[in-house]
Formats: C-alpha cells, sequence, structure tokens
C-alpha cells in the first residue's frame, strides 16, 4: 500500500520533533501506556441536562484523561444571541480555551452546533495541557509563515501544538475524527425538502498529520487496539496506509522520538473513570436547548397545507390503477384516473394542516396548537407564504411601539 501524500517528508519531521519535545519534557508515559479514548460512555460516563453543563463536564473529563490531576473546568457562555446562520445540524461550534488558575480552567463557548464537540474540546484540551505544563513552544508553524500575519503566529502554534498534543495524551482518535468530520443536514419548508453537506474541521493540524501520528504511535506501541476501528472513513484509511508504510520501523521511530528502553515503559493504564459525584440527572432537554436560538423572539406560523403532496400521491396511486383499465378505455384511462385521483386526493390533503416556523433557519413544523417552536420563537401571527416574514416582522415591531407610546400593556 502506497503511502499517502500528506503529510509532506518536512511536516512528517515536524510532527516527530514535535512528539520527541512532549516525551523529553513530560516523560514517556502518556504516549506508550496512556488508554486511546474514544467518544464512548465507558470513556465518558458523565450527564447534564444543559448543553453548557454538558461542556463542562466534559472538558473536565479530557482534563483528567490528560492528566491533570483535579482539575475544574468552568465554562463561560459568549454566544452572541443573534440566530444561526444555517441549520442546526451545519453549525460549527467554536469553544476556545482562555485561562487556568490553580486547579479551574476556562473555556469560552462562542457557538454551539451539531458538529463533534468532543473532538473540539480534545483539542482544546491539549493546549490548555502544554499551557498548564508550561511546555515551550515551537518557533516555527506545522506549515510556513508567509500567509500567517505575524501577531497570529503564537496562537497558530499553539494551535497546532495543542493538537498534536492529543496524540501523546491518548486522545488522538478524538482529535483526528474531529479534525475533518463531514456533516449533513436538512429540512422542509412548505412543500421542499433540503439537504446540505458541510466538512466540520476541528484544532490547528489537518486530519492527515494526525493520522500520520497515531500510526507512529500505534508502531512504537508494537500493536493495534480497538480504539483505532471508531476512526471515521477516510481517517481510518489514512492511518492502514502509515501502518503499513512504518511497519518494521518501530526501534527507529523509537530512537527518533528519544523513547527509554522497551523495559523502562510503564504498564498500559485502563480508562476507568467514574461519574462525577456533581454530575446532573439525564433528560432529553439538552438539545432542544442548543436549537433555541430564537428563544423569546417572535417567529410567525406559516400556513400550508397538504393538498400538493396528496394530490401527487393520489396522481400516481390512480394511475397505476388507470393502466388496468387501458383495455376498457384505451390509453386515455390513466390520464384520466390520474387527474381524478389528483383532485380527490388534493381535496383530502387541503383539510388538512402542515403549518410550519417561518424562520428559514428553522422551518419546523407547527402543529395547529403550538405557541412556541422548537427554535425557542413564540408564535406572533399567521403568514401565507415564508416570503410575507419580513414584512409580518415589521407590521408586529410597529404594532408593539404604538402599544407602548399609548401605555397599552
Amino acid at each position: 500500500m502506497e503511502p499517502p501524500e500528506l503529510p509532506s517528508a518536512d511536516e512528517r519531521e515536524w510532527i516527530l520533533d514535535g512528539l520527541a519535545d512532549l516525551i523529553e519534557e513530560h516523560g514517556a508515559g502518556p504516549f506508550v501506556a496512556a488508554p486511546l479514548v474514544t467518544n464512548t460512555d465507558a470513556c465518558f460516563p458523565d450527564r447534564a441536562s444543559d448543553p453548557l453543563a454538558l461542556i463542562q463536564v466534559r472538558a473536565r473529563r479530557l482534563l483528567d484523561l490528560a492528566g491533570i490531576a483535579d482539575a475544574r473546568a468552568v465554562v463561560h457562555d459568549g454566544r452572541s444571541a443573534a440566530p444561526p446562520d444555517e441549520a442546526f445540524a451545519l453549525q460549527e461550534s467554536i469553544i476556545e480555551y482562555r485561562a487556568f488558575t490553580d486547579t479551574e480552567f476556562e473555556f469560552v463557548v462562542h457557538k454551539l452546533g451539531g458538529d463533534d464537540v468532543t473532538g473540539l474540546l480534545a483539542h482544546e484540551a491539549g493546549v490548555a495541557f502544554r499551557h498548564y505544563n508550561g511546555l515551550r513552544e515551537v518557533t516555527h508553524p506545522y506549515r510556513g509563515t508567509e500567509q500567517i500575519p505575524e501577531e497570529e503566529l503564537e496562537h497558530v502554534c499553539s494551535l497546532e501544538l495543542g493538537s498534536l498534543a492529543t496524540i501523546y495524551l491518548g486522545l488522538g482518535v478524538l482529535g483526528a475524527n474531529a479534525a475533518h468530520s463531514p456533516r449533513h443536514g436538512g429540512g422542509t419548508a412548505g412543500v421542499m425538502h433540503y439537504t446540505s453537506w458541510h466538512i466540520m474541521a476541528a484544532g490547528g493540524l489537518p486530519a492527515q498529520a494526525l493520522c500520520f501520528a497515531l500510526a507512529v504511535q500505534a508502531e512504537v506501541r508494537g500493536a493495534d487496539d480497538d480504539a483505532y476501528k471508531a476512526l471515521l472513513t477516510n481517517q481510518k484509511k489514512d492511518f492502514a496506509a502509515w501502518r503499513s508504510a512504518l511497519a518494521g520501523q518501530r526501534d527507529r521511530l523509537i530512537e527518533q522520538l528519544g523513547l527509554p528502553p522497551v523495559g523502562e515503559w510503564p504498564a498500559p493504564w485502563a480508562a476507568s473513570p467514574r461519574p462525577y459525584d456533581d454530575e446532573v440527572a439525564p433528560d432529553s432537554k439538552g438539545a432542544d436547548e442548543l436549537r433555541q436560538f430564537n428563544k423569546n423572539q417572535p417567529v410567525f406560523r406559516v400556513r400550508n397545507d397538504r393538498r400538493i403532496s396528496y394530490a401527487a400521491l393520489g396522481a400516481m396511486g390512480a394511475g397505476a390503477l388507470g393502466f388496468a383499465a387501458i383495455p376498457y378505455a384505451g390509453l386515455v384511462a390513466p390520464l384520466l384516473a390520474a387527474c381524478g385521483g389528483a383532485l380527490v386526493a388534493g381535496a383530502r390533503g387541503a383539510r388538512l394542516r402542515a403549518d410550519f416556523c417561518s424562520d428559514p433557519n428553522c422551518s419546523e413544523p407547527l402543529a395547529p396548537d403550538d405557541e412556541v417552536c422548537r427554535c425557542g420563537g413564540w408564535v406572533a401571527g399567521e403568514i401565507g407564504h415564508p416570503n410575507e416574514r419580513l414584512d409580518a416582522e415589521e407590521s408586529l415591531r410597529d404594532r408593539l411601539a404604538d402599544a407602548d407610546d399609548s401605555g397599552v400593556a
């Protein structure tokens, strides 16, 4: 099997040098003996009903797995009140490690989406690990500096080295998956259904670089781990290619990384965390709360029915039956049957409501008695078409302003 083209030879040397620095400055133990963490209940047994609380306990767990004993994560909500630009499933989360004081590590949530938040936090935990241990930064980034402004160079290096630290700490499977994670989402606007795709990219290194580093770690350890089966399809392919290319190079890699003789390595340890004592009982509110970008804001019910979909189904069904009548009524039978089926079924569908939310970033169905949409918006009125939303919002603002001016509550 031919090795992948990426990372390049220079980039591979940078990765090996970075791992060697971590081993030199913080010991060989995590690289050769730490459990390989995957996004499973066995590694993350903690639950929380609130999305920010869940992020906080996940960050705490990752810091714990990174060997920072008694660490406490503090998550600050830095999200804007503005609605997202796209469907929830396609939003890319932005969570940033900021600083630590004593045993408290501060993270800021700028945006939440439907991507791999645990993998994103793994990269930030790598940055926090380096910061906490005072590890020196290299003076050059993974790639050239030509396109990187000088004032951003230190930050870029920090992200890259934090991502590399995920390999050293046993968080590499999480980091590699989050570095290139395809997502798709869709919705319904009236009778139209749409699906969109987006690639989420977390951390400071590309997935190919992390897969190479994972393959180096696997070759050095001398055995494959079931955790590698959790790699996504593309990552699994790159990892397998590099495992094949590095086969038989264990002794060279051990020497290049500055590892001690194998007989001096610590015994592998297992990840068997218990839930924290302050965990919150799980429930189903978390996902819905993440969606509530219109909380306490007005939205409108777009009046809709099922006449078009029913008419289409009626035409197909009746038209198929009409073919059986061709010997008796001629070739026109399927056409007449389809028209009749469409009229009857369409009339039936016209009596069935299929209202939906006016916000194009939501478009969730609304039952006749719904007063609040899943996006958190309160239903302020009814319109006939999504294009009427802006006019309806302006009219509502005028009415509310007039009510304020007249003192009407």
